[in-house]
């Protein structure tokens, strides 16, 4: 429904049976469900709601991004990831030739590779099966 936003739950016999709804000319309105997924993020206001307390935990990795021109995909011109254990990578090619490349891994390498990102980019991606190929 476009336009419109949670603004309460529904509870009944104990549990979350759905969600009361209110937006742009809308009024409010109640959707019931079997299952109510809260997936509006990390302050979500659906967990508020739900009396649900955050939990917490320390982020151990680091990321690295850059826009480049010109990759050659091998495996076709769509989105690819790639995951390997505790590392990610990621190329999002978008308009005029322009490619999203990504590597997310655990924040241990990071020091040594802090002050070349973009070589260290290249070179994990390189290492990747059917890597694109970085000019």
């Amino acid at each position: 429904m476009t336009g419109v936003s949670a603004k309460g739950l529904v509870e009944r016999d104990g549990r979350i049976a759905g969600v009361e709804v209110a937006g742009a000319g809308i009024s409010r309105h109640t959707l019931e469900a079997p299952l109510v997924v809260g997936a509006d993020g990390r302050n979500s206001s659906l967990a508020s709601l739900a009396g649900a307390e955050p939990s917490r935990s320390p982020n151990h990795r680091f990321g690295v991004f850059a826009s480049m021109r010109h990759v050659d995909l091998v495996r076709g011109q769509t989105s690819q990831m790639w995951l390997t254990g505790a590392e990610v990578a990621y190329v999002f090619p978008n308009d005029d030739g322009v490619t999203v490349v990504a590597w997310i891994g655990p924040k241990e390498v990071l020091e040594e590779h802090r002050d070349r990102p973009l070589d260290f980019l290249k070179e994990r991606l390189r290492a990747l099966p059917d890597a694109p190929r970085l000019h």
